[in-house]
Order: C-alpha cells, then structure tokens, then sequence
C-alpha cells in the first residue's frame, strides 16, 4: 500500500520503514512478495484509486478542471516491468543471456494526478496489444496515447464506449479511407492541416469515420519525419 500511495519508492524501502510494525526478516518480505500474483498488485492500484478519488472530490469538490468540457481524461501508456534484471536465472547464469521483464500498462488520470489502473503482464514476449482488452474504458473519457495504442480495434472500442481519443497515428496498424482531400485545418495558427477519413475493424466489418491532423515540423525528426 505505500509503494502504491508512492509513501515508499520500493517495497524494501517500505519494509524498512514499518520494521517496528513488520518483525520478519527482509528476505522473508520478499519471498512473500515472489509469490503474489500480479492481480493481486493490480487490484491494489485500483482500490486505492477509487479511494483517492473519492477523497480529492471532498476536498475539491466535483472535478471541474478537465481540458476538455465533459470529458475525463485518461492517458495510457506502456513501460517494462521493474525490477533488478541483472541478478540471472538459475538456469542463465552459465550463459550472456540476460531474462527478459515482463510489462505493465498505466492508466492516468491527469487532472487528479492518480493511476487508475495498471495491467500487468509477466510473459515479455506479449505485445501491449494483446493486453489492451483488458483496459476499462468508460463513457464520456478523452483517452490519449502514443502510436503503439493506434490500432483500429482499440479506437473502435473506445468509440463504443462512447468515449473520444487522441492518438498518434501508426503507419502499419492503422490504414484509413480518405473522405476528402487534407485541407487547412480552420482557425489553426501553427500550420496544421486535416481531412476525414474512414478506419475499418478487418475482423467484423466495423467502420468510424474519424479526423486525421497533421502538423507540419519545423524541423525534421531524427528518422526524418517532416510531419
């Protein structure tokens, strides 16, 4: 609960600092915590959320700070599990082959400046999307994501919901249908242009006509992307 309240860095830094409360050795602690499941963690992170919520709304009243009128926004983000990988398996420690961590997805509440949710996945040969339908989606939430999350069954869910998004378009995961020809965007001070197209779910047929903006860099990217 401290480390997930952010109290404590770690779980060691968390035991140290309830020693007088906590009388087992520290390689007990973390034998105890070698075997639990990582549903277990995850459903910590969301309780102690929805607490937290619930406190920052007595205190601060109902949340009327959002960027967006009527939406809640979410930010959801991918990172590696952590955790001290150069301490090797058994069966790799005759080799240079180092075990690879597993990864987790954070849902983050910008505005409360709390994690909602985080998906925890211990195979790391599972991509991030093979994990997003375990991502809780709600009505009238504004999700924003990097490329990795612009996949058309992800965005199609996000609509069902009732929900909008903002994400980073990916070449390969994302095709669309132009609907019209790209154009100036209206009232747009820095250059950008937009067009709507259509994106179409392959497995059930499904479509969503969405906008496309693009934003022309001053400068290119170091891969060379101009926009």
């Amino acid at each position: 609960l401290d480390v997930v309240c952010g109290i404590h860095a770690s779980a060691g830094a968390a035991v140290r600092g309830h020693r007088e409360q906590i009388d087992v050795s520290r390689q007990a602690s973390y034998a105890k915590l070698g075997r639990m499941e990582p549903a277990v963690s995850a459903a910590i992170v969301e309780h102690i959320a929805q607490r937290a919520e619930a406190v920052i709304g007595q205190l601060h009243g109902p949340i009327s700070h959002e960027p967006l009128l009527g939406l809640s926004m979410r930010v959801v983000d991918g990172t590696y599990l952590g955790g001290r990988t150069q301490h090797r398996l058994d069966l790799l420690r005759k080799t240079r082959c180092a075990g690879l961590t597993g990864m987790a997805i954070a849902v983050f509440a910008p505005v409360t400046g709390v994690v909602r949710q985080v998906v925890l996945q211990e195979d790391a040969y599972t991509q991030e999307r093979g994990v997003f339908d375990q991502i809780d989606i709600g009505p009238k939430e504004a999700w924003i994501a990097d490329r990795n999350f612009c996949v058309r069954a992800f965005l199609l869910r996000i609509h069902r919901a009732g929900s909008a998004s903002l994400v980073r378009w990916h070449g390969s995961s994302c095709p669309y249908e132009e609907r019209e020809p790209v154009h100036p965007a209206a009232g747009s001070r820095q250059g950008a242009w937009e067009q709507r197209v259509r994106i179409t779910d392959p497995n059930t047929g499904e479509w969503l006509d969405i906008r496309r903006i693009v934003l022309p860099l001053e400068e290119p990217t170091r891969k060379g992307d101009t926009e």
